[in-house]
């Protein structure tokens, strides 16, 4: 689903941080929090789940690729998922990030 691109800043942060979420994310921690704020539909979800059978980072990847296109808000919504699942270190560093 395409919401439109998030807004350029917030590309930058997901630019910049792309290893280190790569490295971080289990995709199944967060597909919930994503579809409950309509950040990803039914369709994104079987997409991440098979990618994710090629290999967590894979279903990563495909993560932070539907993020990119999530709209105005779609990486607010993300770093919500983040800190919802537990990932707290990489949710300060996000945000502590965007205000750069």
């Amino acid at each position: 689903m395409d919401r439109g691109r998030i807004p350029e800043k917030d590309e930058a942060v997901l630019t910049e941080n792309r290893e280190e979420l790569l490295r971080s994310l289990i995709p199944s921690r967060i597909m919930s929090y994503l579809l409950q704020k309509g950040v990803i539909d039914y369709d994104d979800q079987d997409e991440i789940k098979q990618e994710e059978k090629r290999g967590r980072r894979f279903g990563a990847e495909k993560i932070l690729d539907k993020i990119h296109y999530s709209g105005p808000d779609g990486l607010d919504k993300f770093i919500d998922s983040l800190g919802s699942a537990g990932y707290s270190d990489l949710t300060e560093k996000l945000k502590k990030y965007r205000l750069r």
